[in-house]
């Protein structure tokens, strides 16, 4: 048997959510037979060293990169691109698979310097979609979107993904590889029936998220809906002014705030749900309402590509376009447990038949050994 292919996945957002999590599964399932995966990374704010290296316990190597941070920062950019490069022409590897926009747009320039052959890029979420930016840095990002996609090919995590990469290819082909989503069965409920029906969201404290929707739905909800009792499961940059928001609206006995949770503690938690709500402001492919659907849960969703694409309206939960359509159909979902129970069926059967972590893993494998 010849060597192993040496495939290096770098990513800047290296966490217990989403990115990071995607990668973990892939060094989990990917064959080590033939691959040999090495993680370059850096952290996002609530997880360690220690925590992201035991999810990616899988990977050949560990390679910390702390210069390489979220934020357009030129000096230390700079540094990022250097280290990244003499890494790559020290250690050659023949695969660099590069996951969101700062490691995507890091890795590939100093992946194309050291002359590796294979060069890949998933955004999980193009930057140019954030609406918190204003339309100079939206347009920036778009722009050196555009002039880095010449470099090796993207792998677009949805179709919605996929399409907006179509624009950006310079005609490069644009392949499709769905979220690395492992369906497993769902832990236990530890909440037992108390009368409480519990609304919850999942992720990071940041914009991306819209947090600020799920602070006015409970305050919303709550006048009309005692029962209702609200949680938000994670941490993240936005956190203390998101627990400061809480306090100030009075808000404090009625919703929780967990806080960074290791993903065990978090699917602990998650099952517990009665309702899931996700009204992000924009989606790649979103985990969160992956593992929601997997575990059951009935969801409410902002209506934007990723979500669509999972949501079926009516079938396996709701779409909203406006905060006063999340509104009405969280409300309807609080009022009636078989409404619940119907849409939760439904969504766990609908991930069981369309999305398969064995198809992803392999259509990975073949693109890293073309």
């Amino acid at each position: 048997m010849g060597a192993r292919i040496k495939v290096f996945l770098v990513l800047e957002c290296g966490s217990a959510y989403g990115v990071g999590q995607q990668v973990a599964a892939l060094c989990r399932h990917i064959d080590p037979a033939r691959f040999e995966p090495w993680v370059v990374y850096a952290l996002r704010p609530g997880c360690t060293r220690e925590e992201f290296e035991r999810m990616t316990a899988s990977a050949h190597r560990h390679l910390h990169l702390p210069e390489m941070v979220r934020p357009i920062r030129p000096l230390q950019d700079l540094a990022a691109f250097w280290t990244l490069y003499r890494l790559m022409r020290r250690e050659k590897p023949d695969v660099v698979h590069a996951h969101s926009s700062k490691a995507g747009g890091l890795a590939r320039a100093a992946a194309w310097l050291a002359g590796v052959p294979r060069i890949y890029y998933t955004p999980h979420g193009y930057s140019f979609l954030q609406t918190d930016a204003g339309a100079l840095r939206r347009w920036s990002y778009w722009g050196i979107e555009k002039a880095l996609s010449w470099i090796g090919h993207i792998v677009a995590c949805s179709a919605g993904e996929q399409a907006l990469a179509r624009r950006l290819s310079w005609g490069r082909e644009v392949f499709l590889v769905r979220s690395l989503f492992a369906l497993k069965p769902p832990p236990p409920r530890s909440r037992g029936s108390d009368g409480v029906v519990l609304v919850g969201a999942v992720g990071r404290l940041t914009p991306a998220r819209n947090p600020e929707a799920f602070l006015r739905l409970a305050e919303r909800l709550g006048r009309t809906h005692p029962e209702a009792r609200f949680i938000w499961l994670g941490g993240g940059e936005a956190e203390a002014e998101f627990r400061r928001e809480v306090s100030r609206r009075g808000l404090s006995d009625k919703l929780e705030v967990t806080g960074h949770l290791p993903h065990g503690r978090l699917l602990e938690r998650f099952v517990d749900l009665d309702v899931f709500v996700h009204y992000s402001r924009w989606e790649g492919s979103p985990i969160a309402l992956h593992e929601a659907m997997g575990l059951g849960l009935p969801v409410v969703a902002s209506d934007i590509s990723g979500n669509a694409e999972l949501v079926v309206p009516g079938v396996t939960g709701y779409l909203a376009d406006s905060e006063d359509a999340l509104l009405a159909h969280v409300s309807r979902l609080v009022a009636s447990a078989d409404l619940r129970a119907r849409l939760g069926r439904e969504g766990q059967a609908w991930i069981a038949r369309e999305v398969s972590l064995e198809k992803s893993v392999a259509a990975l494998e073949r693109l890293y050994a073309a």
